[in-house]
Formats: C-alpha cells, sequence, structure tokens
C-alpha cells in the first residue's frame, strides 16, 4: 500500500469518526437544564401571534389556551389574582387577571373572560399601584405588556424573568394616545413576583 493510499485511509477513519460522533451528539437526550434554558414561553406565545393573520381592527373575541408547559418544565405557580372593574359607566369592563410564574422564571399575565367596550390604541399595563384609578399614577410607574389583542375572551401576557414584578400590583387597560382608562385590577397576593 503506497503513502497516498494510507492517508486516504486515515482519512476516511477521521471522517466516519466525526461523523459518527456528531450523530451520537444530535442523538443524545439534552438534559432538562438545558431544555429549560433553551425553550421559552415568549418564543411560543410570539410564534402563535405571528401565525395568526394580522388584523388592522381589533377582533371581537378572543380565545388563547393557557400555554401547556414540557414535561422535563415544572408546572406554572398562581402569584396573584384580581378582577376587573371599570373606571367609568361610559366603559363597562369585566374579567379575571391571573399572575402565574411559569416553571422557565418567566411570568404570565393571563387576562380570563375578558370585557372591555372598543378604544382608540388599548395596551394592557402592569402598574405599581393596585388597580389605580387616576392617569398620572398609572404613568408614574408602569410595564408595558403590548397592545390589547382582543375586545373579549382570554389572553396571554408573557414576561421575561429578568424583570422584577415585586413592585408591581395593578393591571389596567389603558390608552395612552387619549390618558384614558378602561378596565383596572388589583392583584390580591402581596407577594407578587417572589420567587415561589
Amino acid at each position: 500500500m503506497t503513502i497516498v493510499q494510507k492517508r486516504w485511509l486515515l482519512a476516511g477513519f477521521v471522517l466516519v469518526a466525526v461523523l459518527a460522533l456528531v450523530i451520537w451528539w444530535w442523538r443524545s437526550p439534552a438534559p432538562a437544564e438545558t431544555l429549560r434554558a433553551r425553550f421559552s414561553f415568549v418564543d411560543v406565545i410570539n410564534a402563535s401571534l405571528r401565525s395568526k393573520s394580522s388584523n388592522p381592527t381589533l377582533p371581537s373575541n378572543v380565545r388563547e389556551q393557557m400555554p401547556a408547559s414540557p414535561p422535563e418544565i415544572e408546572p406554572p405557580t398562581l402569584l396573584g389574582y384580581g378582577e376587573f372593574t371599570m373606571t367609568d359607566k361610559t366603559r363597562p369592563a369585566s374579567g379575571v387577571v391571573r399572575l402565574f410564574r411559569l416553571g422557565t422564571g418567566e411570568y404570565l399575565l393571563r387576562l380570563e373572560n375578558l370585557s372591555v367596550v372598543r378604544g382608540p390604541g388599548l395596551h394592557v399595563f402592569f402598574t405599581s399601584a393596585p388597580g389605580p384609578r387616576d392617569v398620572n399614577v398609572v404613568q408614574s410607574d408602569f410595564i408595558d405588556l403590548g397592545e390589547l389583542r382582543a375586545q373579549s375572551g382570554d389572553l396571554n401576557y408573557v414576561i421575561p424573568a429578568d424583570i422584577d414584578l415585586r413592585d408591581y400590583r395593578g393591571v389596567v387597560v389603558f390608552s395612552p394616545y387619549f390618558r384614558e382608562l378602561y378596565a383596572t385590577a388589583a392583584l390580591t397576593d402581596a407577594n407578587v413576583g417572589s420567587t415561589p
């Protein structure tokens, strides 16, 4: 066997070994910690929202399911609960607010059986004041969770794990453009945002 043939044979063995190593790594199950690190409910919710057709007008009713946790991740823990009340007789509102800590460390604010009147550019705000009824109080300390995606139904808003929610105890449906409150709720649990 010539030197050239020996080199080709050696190169073939190295190639087979590298391929076997890649296949073994690809097929080996990832530890739960790695899955937890890669999995994010923010990605799941955003992907489901992107898959829906964008509608420039506010849909009348949306029923989003509670996101399901993979088996490697702990189930959600309820941290807070509240009920929406109207802030003005001309803008009736009702519904339930639940704050969960997900197994990934993220938070989920879930609005259930929500019902509010239509308004311009409505957003969901997390506020430091529980059940605020004053616009200045709302805008003094808040986290904007994004646009209200439906006039009624069940909606999920995922909050990243690195946001400290200990000082946030209120949820409002708010029009920042016209500085008008449409619904407000106070979370009952005093330990909102603490690690369970």
